[in-house]
Formats: structure tokens, sequence, C-alpha cells
């Protein structure tokens, strides 16, 4: 069994005769359904449909508690030779927003509320997503897990589904309050690439794509839409390349046969050539996070954006530069070349076999959630985080098996 397993994932199963492994797995799998399916399910639910508000920040939070509670139980099992780099990494990055607490909780008007928000996706998000990723197969391989995770994905697209067709004004979901539809189309899509890449059926796993690029349109975010199609292509490119060729010539057609329909349409006008005032928005709060960036280059600023604009929220840097703003540059460059060298082996693996299911699953996962943060998503973006995990330990495998095949 390999290090991080025995550190993490490994639970001795006689301990106060409780099945401590069973206990953990079922705390990472809650969280994971929890933050991917019930918390957007229900948020659109509280602002749209009125029922009642549940801080599901604070379930976030319990959860973690629970499984540190579980690693405390078992702390002989530790062995920090063995961790990847990575770990100490997200270790400095909790530890940072921790201490910094006395300083920025006094920032605008609702300080510790805001600084709550931002430690409930960054720090209690990228634990839960590294703990969710030492479980990760453990979990979809889980039929009971596997058929909860089909079941919400089945309600969100349906409630998504017959909100868009009972909007008169546009096909699109309808939304009231904070705008929460980057949240809601991120979660499904990651859902749906697990639920599809996980059934067995092959016509299922085709119509669970398929739907899920319908109801991500009806979600208004690009990002999601444009990469979940591209994750299906190299799905499509590896299993079935006549149906690949089929759908993308069918698929260039429409776009060259309604081009200048679609051109002032929300979800297709940056790709058509149309005026994008989003996109400018976001580059205008890249230049001005790279300034940011540049006078703290080294140690960054922990929520720096929020400090220099008095307590307002959403003026980050929409891509995972602003890790480095955050969190300084060691934190950033570990993070880069973590990424850069667990993502090239799983592509190698993915370009080179046929038989590697769990390899081929977290190169999809990868490639989604990778595009995501270089082209989009902030630093609250946690879901990166879950692969490391599973990538270290595929590769660990592999190379006590065939030290040859790949290579450290």
């Amino acid at each position: 069994m390999v290090a991080v397993e025995r550190i993490i994932a490994a639970i001795p199963s006689n301990r106060y005769f409780i099945n401590w492994r069973a206990v953990t797995m079922n705390i990472a799998a809650a969280f994971l359904v929890a933050n991917i399916a019930l918390q957007p399910f229900y948020k659109y639910a509280e602002q749209v449909l009125g029922v009642p508000r549940i801080n599901m920040s604070f379930i976030m939070l319990l959860l973690l508690m629970m499984f540190l509670a579980v690693l405390v139980l078992r702390y002989d099992e530790w062995n920090f030779t063995s961790l990847p780099l990575i770990f100490f990494a997200l270790l400095y990055v909790v530890l940072l927003q921790v201490f910094s607490m006395p300083w920025v909780i006094n920032v605008g008007h609702e300080g510790f509320i805001t600084y709550f928000k931002v430690i409930s996706r960054s720090l209690i998000g990228y634990s839960m997503w590294f703990a969710v990723g030492a479980y990760l197969f453990e979990i979809l391989d889980n039929r009971k897990w596997l058929v909860v995770l089909l079941m919400l994905w089945a309600s969100m697209a349906v409630l998504s589904l017959s909100m868009a067709f009972s909007n008169v004004t546009v096909f699109a979901i309808i939304l009231s309050g904070p705008l929460i539809y980057l949240m809601l189309a991120d979660s499904f899509a990651l859902l749906s690439i697990m639920v599809a890449l996980n059934v067995e059926n092959r016509i299922l796993r085709h119509a669970i794509f398929l739907l899920g690029i319908l109801v991500l349109f009806t979600l208004l975010s690009r990002t999601a839409l444009y990469f979940f199609i591209f994750v299906y292509l190299l799905y499509l490119f590896k299993e079935n390349r006549r149906f690949f060729m089929l759908l993308l010539g069918a698929g260039f057609f429409m776009l060259l046969a309604y081009s200048s329909d679609l051109q002032n349409e929300r979800m297709f006008r940056i790709i058509l050539g149309g005026d994008d005032a989003s996109a400018r928005m976001r580059f205008g709060f890249m230049q001005a996070g790279w300034q940011a960036i540049k006078q703290e280059w080294f140690l960054g600023t922990f929520m720096g954006d929020i400090i220099e604009y008095e307590g307002e929220t959403g003026r980050y840097i929409h891509s995972y530069l602003a890790f480095w703003r955050q969190f300084g540059l060691i934190p950033f460059l570990v993070f880069v070349i973590t990424v850069v060298i667990y993502y090239s082996k799983t592509f190698v693996v993915w370009w080179t076999s046929r038989l590697e299911r769990n390899w081929d699953f977290i190169f999809y996962i990868m490639t989604f959630l990778l595009l995501e943060i270089i082209w989009a998503r902030t630093f609250h973006h946690a879901y990166i985080w879950m692969c490391f995990i599973p990538v270290y330990t595929l590769w660990m495998r592999a190379k006590e098996a065939d030290p040859d095949r790949i290579h450290s």
C-alpha cells in the first residue's frame, strides 16, 4: 500500500471495534455529495423557491472537524516523511488563513462574515477536497454512493430544465437574489462527469453527457459549458472516433449556419466575435490583480482584494493567479509544478493505454478543472485539490508494478 494511503486512507478496522476507514470514507463521501449536489440544489431552492435558509458552510466545517478528529484518534499512523510536497503547501495555506484572522476580520462592515465565507471555500474546501481524493475511487465504486449521486444529478437536471422551460424570457434557469449560476454550473458539470464515467451502461453514459450539455446551456456559465463539451469530445476521441467526428462536424456546421443569429446570444458571442462586457470586466480585474502581485510578489496578501476595496467582494483575479496573490510565490510554484507533473502523467497514460479506467477518469476530471482555473475560476475553486492523491496513488502503484513504465 502506498504512503498516502497509509497516512490518510488506511485506517485500522479494529481500533475501539470501529471500522475507522469506513468512517472517514463516508465523511469524505458526505462532503462530496453535500458540496457538489446538495449545496447548489438547496441554495437555488432557497433563493427561487423560498425554502428556509440553512448555513451549508457550517455543515462543511462540521464534516472537516469530524474528519480531523478521526485523524487525531489515529495519530500514531502518521508518517510525514513520505507525503508529497503539495501536502505541505496545503498545510501552509491552511495555517496562513487561520493565523490571518485577527488582521482580516475587521475589513469592511461584515469582516468576520466575509472572512468565514472566504475560508469556507478555500481553507475548508481545499482540505476536504484533498481528503475526498484519498477515497475518490472507493466512493465512486460504492454502488450506494453512486446511486445517490445519480439521483441527485437527475434531480438537478429536472429542476434546471423545468425552470428553463417555464422562463418566458430566455431558455435559462430563473434566477433571483445573489447570482449563483457559476456554482450551479460548475458543480453540475463536475457531477455529470463523475456519474457518466462511472455508470456501466454506455448508452446511459452518452445520455448523461448529452443531457448535461443541454442543462449547462440553461445554467448560463460559458466556461462550464465549453469545457464540459471539450471533455466529452476527448472521451469520444478515445472511445468512439466515428461519433466524435459526427458530433464535431454537426457542431461546427450549426455554428456556421447560425453564426449571425447567435452572435448576440450570451452563451456564444464570446466565440463568435460579439461584444462581451463580462470578459472586459474580468480583464480589468486581471490587470488590477497583476499589479497587486507585483507589489507583494513573494508573500502575497491573503484577502488582499477585499482589503484593497474595503470589504467589497468579487474583484479577484478570475484565474488561479489569484492563488499567488493570496498565498505567495512558494505555494503557487509548488502547486503549478505538481499540477504540470501530475497532469503530464495522466495524459501519457490516457494517450497510450486503453484499459486504464482510473487513469482515464482522473485525466478527464483534471482536464475540466484545470481549464476552468486557468481561464475563469479564482482561488475559491477548490475542486482541483481532490486530484492530487488519486494521481499520486496511481503513480506509486504503477511504479511498484512496473518501474520502467511510469518514470518518476
